[in-house]
């Protein structure tokens, strides 16, 4: 056996029976573990009666998805981990690309794989995000559904628990700094419950915390620091480096407000205008966020085999 799925949910009772349902398309055998966040509802109980192991978390102001996949990670027990959320579920087609290729999985520089995902919003609409790079293949970035070596992970450092949002590309650019990345597979992976927010809701959490999410810029600035992989995340996102290094610029040389103008100019033409109010904000979430930083370790509150609920 060498496929670990992860499951991880807090309050999630609504959709884990659809999740769960979802991975019988799987063929090929594997391990189902789900790692619980204090959840208040039924979800541990669901969970019992179709995973492996159930871990139930400690209740944690910090707890958040990096700290259910770390733990998760640690208790996986194959060589291959697919990581997914309680309000997902895994589309027909990707079960099918496991079940024909998880058995000849051994390029050492391929730490992972990653499909298509399907957002599901309250309305009715749907939206897709292919998660790729043009002409190369390589991912820039995933979610959280991802296919990935377990052994890759843990010598990246595993999820960080202390990182409350953005854990994805903290941890991918930990992977690639090794020298490994993650290949895109152009076919749906997953459907995935997303929340809808009003253009007031996204303008207001940009500028105030809302939620923890406001926070996570700043700490994986952290992280990246710690890590010593902050360079390579800069390349990530090189504009909004830019942008505020030349504000900085500009404060001491008043010619220089003409790159930072022409700069707006260009990222508003390549792009699109609302990035310049994300530049914009990302300082001082970033500034709140790095001074919010807490290590945190997960600690497990049980651990219930399947049946036992």
């Amino acid at each position: 056996m060498r496929l670990s799925i992860i499951v991880i949910g807090k309050d999630e009772e609504q959709n884990l029976e659809a999740l769960f349902t979802s991975l019988e398309k799987i063929s090929t055998p594997y391990e189902l573990l789900y790692v619980d966040s204090a959840s208040k509802d039924s979800s541990v109980g669901i969970a019992s009666r179709y995973a492996d192991r159930v871990c139930s978390l400690e209740p944690s102001p910090q707890l958040c998805a990096a700290a259910g996949r770390s733990v998760g990670t640690l208790e996986a027990k194959t060589e291959w981990v697919l990581y997914l959320d309680g309000d997902m579920t895994l589309s027909e087609s990707f079960a099918g690309w496991i079940d024909e290729h998880i058995e000849d999985l051994d390029d050492a520089l391929i730490a992972g794989y990653v499909g298509q995902y399907t957002y599901i919003y309250s309305d009715g609409n749907e939206s897709k995000n292919r998660h790729l790079l043009p002409v190369s293949g390589r991912v820039e970035h995933f979610g959280g559904a991802v296919l990935l070596h377990r052994e890759a992970v843990l010598e990246a450092g595993n999820w960080n628990a202390s990182v409350v949002s953005n854990e994805e590309i903290d941890l991918y650019v930990r992977i690639q700094k090794s020298g490994k990345h993650v290949e895109a597979v152009e076919i749906e992976m997953v459907r995935h419950l997303a929340a809808q927010q009003s253009p007031v809701e996204i303008l207001m959490s940009m500028f105030w915390p809302m939620n923890q999410r406001y926070y996570g810029l700043g700490q994986v600035l952290r992280s990246q620091l710690q890590h010593g992989s902050f360079l390579m995340f800069m390349r990530h996102y090189p504009f909004a480096f830019i942008f505020w290094a030349l504000i900085m610029v500009a404060l001491l040389t008043p010619m220089a407000w003409y790159l930072f103008l022409g700069f707006m100019l260009y990222i508003a033409y390549t792009k699109r205008p609302h990035y310049l109010l994300i530049y914009l904000t990302d300082l001082p979430r970033g500034v709140f966020g790095f001074f919010s930083y807490k290590e945190y370790v997960p600690l497990i509150k049980s651990h219930t085999p399947s049946g036992i609920l």
